[in-house]
């Protein structure tokens, strides 16, 4: 049970213990005014009159024996519930100390609960700081990315435009081999005139 539930059983116990005592008092009075009415009563009956019988006179004994009966079972309560109310009491006082203990640890626990909200409060702000440098790594990791895949874009089209390339030299060297292979051989031969050669459409250089 933490400290604030304690306090407020405390409390309400304190509270209950007054009521208590407050009804007890309420009691002992009627019981004190019966206790008086009955006494009155009794005093009534052993009074003598005129005209009264004999017979009238032992009832009113009988009568007098059960308000004493009445009056003794009274008391006996009376002082069972000053009993109850001197436990309660005691209670009540050991309740109270308890209370003076748990009022002196609340500026303790005030200046902890102050403590860890201005912990919860740094941890929120170093939060938001780590979420914003994420949300900027985010960021530059997405142009990073995007950077490399144009890089890698135009490295491709330059790999094909050198084969294009390559591949053209290499035609108008074959040719240019072909070309001089014809010469040299009709430059030699005897009789003969020169014979000019037709390239056929796959020795054409391409440009």
């Amino acid at each position: 049970m933490d400290t604030v539930t304690r306090l407020f059983f405390l409390l309400s116990l304190v509270l209950l213990h007054e009521a208590s005592q407050a009804f007890l008092g309420q009691m002992a009075t009627r019981h004190g005014a019966m206790g008086r009415s009955i006494s009155h009563m009794s005093t009534m009956a052993d009074q003598p009159k005129l005209g009264r019988f004999d017979s009238s006179i032992e009832t009113s004994n009988d009568d007098s024996d059960g308000d004493n009966h009445r009056n003794k079972k009274l008391t006996e309560l009376l002082e069972h519930t000053r009993g109850q109310l001197l436990e309660s009491q005691s209670n009540v006082t050991s309740m109270e100390a308890q209370l003076k203990e748990l009022n002196g640890k609340v500026p303790d626990l005030e200046f902890k609960i102050t403590e860890m909200r201005v912990k919860l409060s740094e941890e929120q702000r170093a939060r938001k700081t780590a979420e914003s440098a994420l949300d900027a790594l985010k960021a530059s990791n997405e142009q990073l990315t995007a950077t490399l895949n144009e890089e890698r874009i135009e490295k491709l089209n330059d790999a094909e435009q050198v084969k294009k390339e390559r591949e053209s030299i290499r035609y108008m060297v074959q040719a240019s081999v072909k070309l001089a292979r014809t010469r040299i051989k009709n430059k030699f031969m005897d009789g003969k005139t020169a014979i000019h050669t037709v390239f056929s459409p796959k020795d054409q250089p391409l440009c």
